[in-house]
């Protein structure tokens, strides 16, 4: 008779052994059904009117029954797996954790989910700590119910082996578990409910398995990045093409003699549907009354989900890179932007924000372009005080009308020099949060209360009324901009450009595409006839928009090679699409794309209507060519952000730094564990002995960190100053006066690259500016001294070292002495 255990035996043995195990699931799956009931709670106010909650619950169920049964399955085997090595409680307690870290991202998932009404997915890995928890404090901190509902959560999981061993199990349970798992993995993509089978947006939004989304979008951009082929060779550049300059404006503006200014308002969250008709408009009358007697583009698209690609699309009309082109940082490729070439033709650039200027790499991009004035939080002087606080006493920074009142006192009158001025504004972000609040809310209410708006309309505003209070704050601050600026001698021949950077997220979304509508107006004085437009354009298509007007109505000179996404913007009236063009919902995922009438979001196809609604539909042969269409565009975009392939060398703006490539560097250098200023004391060190280009890195690290520590932009100014690199020395000396006028040691790195190039009156002048700021400082004396030597007045030259010469203790007495040795052997000339 064999001894050989028998199938039968081996079965039993398994589902004995099982016994505490499938306890722990049932729980589990318990503890997870309780997670999703308080997220459907918390966000049962957004559904759309008319939802029936029991089809919803039944959805919720089947979805969730075939993410964790294919899930559990999977977590079976690799118990079962462990169990023989280990033991079962060893497999247990490893299982039991691996639920554990499951419960808790799901109650944080839905804690997000439930305050945006958008899964969170691969955006994620696109901001740094520091953004994280600057957002998480403007949308009111950390929820201590999640908090709490985390823990205990956790508490609950790791209980339940203890808890599971002492209830009963029943055999038939056991094996109905074992089948269900398995069962699950074939039905799943079976029964798996389509997605056009939801009657909004916003229901299959709810719908969606939260870990599940997040678990497959980070899955997607880790195998991307660690994958990351290109179709391209790297010594192409693939979006170089000749210069075109196409005037659709010039219909619709009058000439004048003198080059326009422009100004370019970027309103935080402004979407489409708050403007001019929109389902949710009304609370921006000034803004709708631009809109109807100026040109508005009703269907303009943004490129980007959220605000870290505006910037660089609407002034450059460029790609987005993996994670956002501002995530690139000092590795940008080179690149033209509305900033350079209009600089290149004479005009004054600023840019304008109320917060912190490192906020999404803003500082960075805005250097690269070597914008005049950038002005931020810290340029804001009593009386001016910031936004009110939240409860965690967190304000992003100072409001809308301060922003706009404090930028036309920094203009002042000003040079006669034509400019362009870009702001962001960013009272209607989260945590929306105004001044007079009471009033503007008592205004908006009176809105929300008037007769025709419907019961639905209502319940959205009072689920969210602190944002519609926030949109009439802004819209009342751009008004007494207007009012402001009317009075001004340049505002006859000022084109103004506003729109959203992205559409308010909280608000629910009729359609897919709405995330990207937003409204563009352009206001000036000079619209010799107002227009609508229902044409689609994007934000990308401004740029090239702006440089045709300006090429052909007032001869100005542009490089006749560029590298736009976008083209002139389309001025038809109708409705019509001509743009294929991809589109990045948040960092770390290039997953949308639209083409002529149809728009892809992931695997999902879409029909566009004349209202620029978004309809699901299911044609195969199209959604594979938009998807391989997106994919060539994901391909480029790696290839010429990576590899710097978007312009050669040779027609890199004047006056821009070069492109570094740190990335891996950086890497290198974030695994020496040191802080700020032990690795400030490592690039002088570097520096000191030669090595400076080593130096360098390590000063563009620490630049990333903070942008505005001015020793190390000091100390990289002097090692291209060593290399006799003046006009970069020169350009980061700038920068630090730019940054901080009274910083002494800027004019002095000054007034040598100017004297070592002979240009001594210009060393005068720095070198008085050091000593007016350091009136003792006897290095900046003897400084003082060699120009006056180099510019034959010794007399000057002897009274500035006399009194160094009469001090032995000073710190310059040597270097003096020699200088005074040298005056008098005659070896000085």
């Amino acid at each position: 008779m064999s001894d050989r255990p028998s199938i039968s035996s081996i079965a039993t043995s398994v589902l004995y052994r099982s016994h505490p195990y499938v306890m722990v699931n049932v729980f589990a799956l318990f503890v997870l059904s309780v997670i999703r009931t308080y997220e459907l709670i918390r966000v049962s106010g957004a559904l759309p009117e008319g939802t029936s909650v029991f089809p919803l619950v039944l959805q919720i169920v089947r979805v969730d029954l075939l993410t964790w049964g294919p899930l559990l399955f999977v977590l079976t085997m690799l118990y079962l797996t462990l169990s023989q090595f280990f033991g079962d409680r060893a497999a247990l307690r490893v299982h039991t954790i691996l639920l554990s870290v499951i419960a808790a991202v799901s109650v944080g998932l839905s804690q997000y989910f439930s305050m945006t009404l958008v899964p969170l997915g691969a955006d994620l890995f696109g901001y740094s700590w520091s953004d994280i928890t600057e957002t998480v404090t403007a949308s009111g901190g950390l929820d201590l119910l999640a908090v709490g509902g985390i823990i205990m959560v956790i508490a609950v999981m790791l209980l339940l082996p203890w808890a599971a061993r002492r209830l009963p199990s029943p055999r038939p349970m056991i094996v109905a578990f074992y089948i269900a798992c398995a069962a699950a993995v074939p039905l799943r993509p079976l029964l798996m409910p389509a997605s056009d089978a939801f009657g909004s947006e916003t229901v299959h939004a709810v719908v969606q398995n939260k870990p599940a989304v997040f678990a497959e979008s980070a899955g997607g951009y880790l195998w991307r990045v660690m994958t990351g082929g290109t179709g391209y060779s790297s010594d192409e550049y693939p979006l170089l093409r000749e210069s075109e300059f196409i005037d659709v404006l010039g219909p619709f503006l009058t000439q004048r003699d003198a080059r326009p200014n422009i100004v370019i308002i970027m309103i935080e969250g402004l979407g489409s549907a708050f403007v001019a008709g929109g389902n949710y408009s009304g609370f921006t009358p000034f803004l709708d009354s631009l809109a109807a007697s100026n040109l508005y583009w009703k269907n303009m698209l943004s490129t980007t989900g959220r605000t870290f690609g505006v910037l660089p699309s609407l002034t450059a009309s460029l790609p987005f890179g993996r994670q956002g082109f501002l995530e690139l940082r000092e590795g940008m490729p080179d690149h033209h932007s509305l900033f350079t070439l209009l600089r290149q033709n004479g005009y004054r650039t600023s840019y304008f924000y109320g917060g912190t200027i490192g906020f999404d790499q803003q500082d960075l991009f805005l250097e690269r372009q070597g914008v005049d004035r950038i002005v931020s939080d810290k340029d804001f002087p009593p009386p001016y005080e910031r936004s009110p606080q939240n409860k965690e006493g967190f304000t992003w920074g100072f409001a809308d009308a301060d922003l706009f009142r404090r930028s036309l006192e920094i203009i002042g009158t000003g040079s006669s020099a034509p400019r362009l001025d870009v702001y962001m504004t960013l009272s209607t972000h989260e945590p929306f949060l105004v001044p007079e609040a009471d009033r503007y809310r008592a205004l908006a209410e009176r809105i929300a209360a008037a007769p025709d708006r419907t019961e639905e309309f209502r319940r959205r505003f009072s689920q969210h009324e602190e944002i519609f209070t926030a949109l009439l704050y802004t819209d009342d601050a751009l008004r007494s901009f207007f009012t402001a600026y009317r009075q001004r001698a340049e505002y006859a021949n000022t084109i103004f450009i506003i729109t959203g950077d992205h559409r308010l997220i909280p608000v629910p979304m009729e359609s897919k595409i709405d995330r990207y509508r937003v409204p563009m107006i352009i206001a000036s004085p000079m619209v010799s006839r107002p227009a609508v437009f229902a044409s689609v354009s994007t934000h990308a298509d401004l740029v090239p928009t702006l440089l045709g007007h300006l090429h052909q109505r007032y001869q100005l000179t542009f490089p006749p090679l560029q590298h736009w996404i976008g083209t002139a913007m389309d001025t038809a009236s109708g409705f019509r699409n001509l743009r294929s063009r991809a589109f990045m919902p948040f960092k770390g995922e290039i997953s949308d794309y639209i083409d002529g009438e149809y728009f892809l979001s992931g695997d999902r196809l879409f029909r566009l209507n004349t209202r620029l609604y978004a309809e699901e539909v299911s044609i195969d042969t199209l959604r594979d060519r938009l998807r391989s269409e997106r994919d060539a565009f994901i391909r480029l975009n790696d290839i010429v952000t990576a590899h710097n392939r978007l312009l050669p060398s040779v027609n890199r703006p004047v006056g821009i730094p070069e492109t570094v490539h740190d990335d891996s560097l950086f890497l290198v250098i974030d695994s020496w564990k040191r802080n700020t200023d032990q690795l400030y004391a490592l690039a002088r060190d570097t520096a000191f002995s030669g090595h400076y280009a080593d130096a360098r890195v390590i000063c563009r690290k620490l630049l990333t960190i903070d942008a505005d520590y001015h020793d190390v932009r000091l100390l990289m100014a002097g090692t291209y100053a060593w290399e006799r690199r003046f006009e970069d020395a020169r350009r980061e000396y700038d920068e630090i006066v730019r940054r901080a006028p009274g910083y002494a040691d800027a004019y002095f790195g000054l007034s040598r690259v100017e004297f070592w190039n002979g240009n001594n009156e210009q060393a005068l002048r720095y070198i008085d500016r050091t000593i007016a700021l350091m009136p003792r400082d006897p290095f900046a004396q003897v400084m003082k001294a060699r120009i006056h030597f180099a510019m034959d007045r010794d007399s000057e030259a002897l009274a500035e070292l006399g009194g160094i010469l009469r001090t032995p203790s000073s710190p310059a007495y040597a270097e003096a002495k020699e200088l005074k040795e040298k005056y008098d052997s005659g070896s000085f000339r």
